[in-house]
């Protein structure tokens, strides 16, 4: 079965979408990592990454398999949260702050032996700064707050970092971007209040301007954007309406994270293409996209939002995409498939069927379908083309007509 699966995923890439073609090259490109263990199977591409919230969650220290799983496959960024209200539980007082590193040093150092790099998220409110009575998953009162907790984390864990000059026997894989936020076009993730652009943009901005000081090498992401919504409130329409309150926001973007969950590959594909238009659009045609989210479960009920399928099919729709963006698919530079594994509980609740691998540590379909794809793409060139914006742009209004009609699983995925 597992040899089916592996030829299945190399031999898929039919699925079609907006066409964008090959060539170049990316910052990210595949580079071979080492580990304690010896080399990983698979030269190690930072052009696809793994979403692992739920394996570290605990204690890192024992996601030391997962993780070596991952990087033997290919993979070479790990998204996990890093979360303010546990990192900075007290507010400063006379302007000091009282950071708490203890697990995030932990699961840096988790991370650092497979020579994996970490994409920290930066999420989200504590309880002393948060605007929403009763829940923390809101934004902060004070951007300044916020600003100055994404800086610690780029101080610490960026090139240079306080950790890494006190772990100097550790692999060396600095965080090179943070995520600002997660979804914050999505009202569950932004205290229950619709689409406010101006007031994110206000959050990114200071953010962004504070990691720059702190430490110029590191990238700040605008946080993953759903496809949830009102026009306004979709990630098309939400960085629109960013690019209108500032005239010169091509200047102050370094990468866009996007979730476009989707039915299929191809309307995945078309979602991808719509935010490029949007950025070709505002003058940003070279500004990077990061797929930080993207999957689909295998189990669920009424609220799944048509994304069920079955694990060959889940297998078939990420080898298409590995492969789009491996070719260079309208400048995506990172690919990272949400999620690594899930509880495989109720099958009614299609968040417990996002994982690809099963919580006894076997591969699903899907799984092996991802990994026999990284294997079918490691050694060749990777990257965007320099006429890829205009490509993705000239599909937008078919990726448009493909999408209407869809949502995802409503809830919490994490």
């Amino acid at each position: 079965m597992a040899a089916l699966l592996v030829a299945l995923a190399l031999a898929t890439g039919a699925v079609g979408g907006a066409g964008c073609g090959a060539g170049g090259s990316s910052p990210h490109g595949v580079a071979p990592g080492g580990s304690p263990s010896g080399a990983p199977r698979v030269p190690r591409s930072e052009l696809f990454g793994m979403n692992a919230q739920f394996i570290l969650a605990d204690e890192p220290a024992t996601a030391d398999p997962e993780l070596r799983r991952m990087a033997d496959q290919g993979i070479g960024v790990v998204r996990a949260d890093a979360s303010w209200d546990d990192i900075e539980p007290t507010p400063p007082k006379a302007g000091a702050h009282a950071y708490v590193w203890g697990f995030t040093d932990r699961l840096e150092t988790a991370l650092a032996r497979r020579s994996l790099r970490w994409l920290p998220i930066a999420v989200y409110s504590p309880r002393w700064d948060t605007s929403a009575r009763g829940t923390n998953v809101a934004p902060p009162v004070h951007d300044a707050e916020y600003a100055a907790f994404a800086a610690a984390i780029a101080t610490r864990y960026g090139p240079g970092g306080a950790f890494w000059r006190a772990h100097p026997t550790l692999p060396l894989v600095p965080v090179d971007a943070i995520e600002l936020w997660n979804e914050e076009n999505y009202p569950p993730y932004w205290g229950g209040h619709a689409a406010e652009p101006a007031r994110y943009l206000g959050l990114y901005l200071a953010a962004r301007a504070a990691i720059h000081r702190a430490v110029p090498g590191v990238r700040a992401l605008v946080g993953g954007l759903t496809e949830e919504g009102s026009p306004v409130q979709a990630a098309p329409g939400f960085l629109t309406a960013m690019a209108r309150l500032t005239p010169g926001l091509a200047r102050s973007l370094d990468g866009v994270a996007l979730h476009p969950y989707a039915p299929d590959a191809t309307q995945v594909l078309a979602r991808i293409a719509d935010l490029r238009a949007v950025l070709v659009a505002f003058g940003a045609p070279r500004v990077p996209i990061e797929v930080t989210e993207v999957g689909w479960p295998t189990h669920g009920g009424p609220s799944s939002g048509g994304l069920v399928v079955s694990d060959a099919r889940r297998a078939s729709f990420l080898a298409t995409l590995v492969k789009r963006v491996a070719a260079g698919y309208c400048g995506v530079d990172l690919f990272a498939p949400y999620t690594w594994r899930t509880l495989e509980l109720e099958p009614s609740n299609s968040l417990d069927f996002f994982g690809l691998e099963h919580p006894d540590g076997t591969l699903s379909a899907g799984g092996a379908g991802y990994a026999g794809a990284l294997a079918g793409v490691s050694g060749h060139p990777v990257g965007r083309s320099a006429d890829e914006p205009a490509r993705c742009a000239g599909r937008r209004r078919a990726g448009r007509r493909r999408r209407a009609g869809r949502r995802r699983p409503a809830g919490r995925r994490r």
